[in-house]
């Protein structure tokens, strides 16, 4: 006999359980159940991981959402037993927010996983009392513990039911994982969405939480995992749809605005001046891990250039100039998100150190009584043979270092996975380092020297966004770059052909096409009730899907060639199931 499907998910709940060993309730989860209930509008209750929790100097996607509820107007009161981030390690209470003044309560800790939730979901339900629940888990059950997505979601569903439990008329919105580079990630989310109609009931009903269209590594994270600011604007509005559903709110509106990654706050510089040299020390803002360090001359007229990045909080600054007048000012980071903002900037004059004074002549001790009185003058012999004095020759300065100019003219002309780079040639330079990366992705930099005027970058990514610095070398030494930023182009991948759909069951369909010329990947788009959203992304030629009802859905097809956006397939609709 075949067991409930109910029994099933409690089954390997418990066998997910085992497998890791979760803490018991008393563990430093953090997640006690003091909790008051709601006192205002609609309760909802963030219960996430460290996504969700954020760390020192975040704004968080929490205060994001908050911020738009309360520019709709929506009358929304935050619940959960916390209301603080993570400072430096795990344990700390910490309310170093970057704007503190909002609604913080949440149920949200670093390092939960859905299959290790303490206390469960229907325990924070009965304690908390909220309306509406937003569960954002997933992602360190796919990275850290690996379990397959189909168990995934089948605890996601088990969730609910605990959810209903306690309350039997929440509501839930079940958040996909935004971080598409994640094993299992694409997978996971496609599953996730088929849960709304098989969930939903018209007392508690289920809503998932499409993930962010684009949501890049290094650009939308700070790591592997955690969202810069732009990152926590994608979040939130994702979940503003998805409450917007519920009748909670509006959806967030677009385009999204731009906010700045990095450290909300700047550094506080202090420098003493020493020999061609200044001692730097600051008091780092919240979150930062590392700052960066930039200097100019000021007598020389020299433009800023960054000198070096220290991670702790003092430093050493050398090959300063004596006498001339110095600005150093602090960029600070967290993680590979770089603030585009300085610290006040702080002047300082290197001074070479006095020369020690010159020891005076001693006259001899009087010899005997014959010695004159010592008020008697000092005779002085003649010296007609003695040379004329002359004045000291003054000191020929050192040479220093010519600093070259900034390349000007610099200029991109985008290529078939290329960019071709020129200049106008630096006087005194004999050569230029030129540099660049992917966008707000530090770990792909790359450095090549040429001494010419031009060069071209090959084998970058079609539709991708490059950073390209310029730097002339003169005498060893680089001077301040020119940076610019464009796309690398590509062929247009053609339209998948063929396309067909063969209904699976009631709840999944089939898609499969012939391939577009070029393309090297695909995307699957669904229109169900008006709506249409990205249901899978796939480098084959067929994928299985969700679907909320055989016959109501459309699908088209977007052939992608890397990350240039190519030609649509003919829309197609799978028969009903029989």
């Amino acid at each position: 006999m075949r067991r409930s499907r109910h029994a099933a998910i409690a089954a390997l709940a418990v066998v997910v359980s085992t497998l890791v060993s979760p803490a018991p309730a008393s563990a430093d989860t953090g997640l006690g159940l003091e909790c008051a209930a709601p006192t205002h509008g609609t309760g909802v209750m963030v219960v996430g991981d460290s996504v969700a929790h954020g760390s020192a100097g975040d704004w968080t996607w929490r205060y994001r959402l908050w911020r738009h509820l309360q520019d709709v107007g929506a009358d929304v009161d935050l619940v959960g037993p916390r209301d603080d981030l993570l400072e430096r390690f795990p344990g700390d209470d910490d309310q170093t927010y970057a704007d503190p003044a909002f609604d913080r309560d949440h149920a949200s800790y670093w390092g939960t996983a859905r299959a290790l939730l303490t206390p469960s979901l229907g325990t924070l339900v009965a304690a908390c009392r909220p309306d509406v629940v937003v569960e954002t888990l997933g992602v360190n059950d796919l990275a850290w513990l690996g379990i397959a997505p189909a168990d995934l979601v089948r605890l996601a569903a088990h969730g609910v039911e605990e959810a209903r439990a306690a309350r039997p008329d929440v509501d839930v919105v079940l958040g996909q994982v935004p971080q598409s580079w994640l094993p299992g990630a694409a997978e996971y989310n496609d599953l996730l969405a088929g849960l709304e109609d098989e969930l939903s009931t018209e007392a508690s009903r289920v809503v998932v939480a499409r993930a962010p269209e684009t949501f890049a590594i290094d650009v939308d994270t700070y790591d592997f995992a955690h969202p810069s600011a732009s990152g926590e604007v994608k979040i939130a509005a994702s979940v503003a749809d998805a409450l917007a559903e519920l009748g909670v709110g509006a959806p967030f509106p677009r385009p999204l605005p731009d906010v700045p990654n990095g450290p909300a706050r700047v550094a506080t510089l202090q420098a003493v001046p020493g020999d061609a040299s200044a001692e730097l020390s600051w008091e780092r803002p919240d979150g930062s891990t590392a700052e960066r360090v930039w200097v100019r001359d000021l007598t020389d007229g020299t433009d800023w250039a960054p000198v070096t990045e220290v991670a702790g909080t003092q430093a050493v600054l050398g090959g300063l100039v004596n006498g001339h007048v110095h600005e150093v000012r602090l960029q600070s980071r967290k993680g590979t998100a770089v603030a585009p903002r300085y610290s006040e900037p702080v002047q300082v004059v290197p001074t070479a150190p006095a020369p020690p004074p010159s020891p005076q002549p001693q006259e001899p001790e009087p010899d005997g009584p014959s010695a004159p009185p010592s008020d008697a003058p000092t005779p002085v012999a003649p010296s007609p043979t003695a040379p004329p004095a002359t004045a000291s020759p003054r000191p020929t300065p050192e040479a220093r270092p010519v600093v070259p100019a900034v390349p000007r003219g610099v200029r991109l002309v985008a290529g078939d996975r290329r960019l071709d780079v020129g200049w106008d040639a630096v006087r005194g330079a004999g050569a230029y380092d030129v540099t660049w990366r992917e966008s707000g992705r530090a770990s792909t930099t790359r450095t090549a020297r040429t001494t010419r005027v031009g060069t071209r970058l090959t084998g970058l990514v079609a539709g991708r966004r490059y950073d390209v610095a310029v730097r002339a070398v003169a005498g060893g030494r680089a001077g301040a770059a020119a940076v610019v930023s464009d796309r690398a182009s590509g062929p247009t991948a053609g339209a998948p052909r063929r396309p067909r759909a063969v209904t699976r069951s009631s709840r999944s369909v089939r898609l499969s096409w012939s391939p577009g010329s070029r393309a090297t990947r695909y995307e699957v788009w669904r229109t169900y009730r008006g709506a249409t959203r990205l249901v899978a992304r796939t480098t084959r030629t067929h994928v299985v899907v969700s679907t909320p009802r055989a016959g109501r859905a459309t699908f088209r097809v977007r052939a992608w060639h890397q990350d240039l956006a190519g030609r649509w397939s003919s829309r197609v609709r799978a028969p009903r199931a029989r």
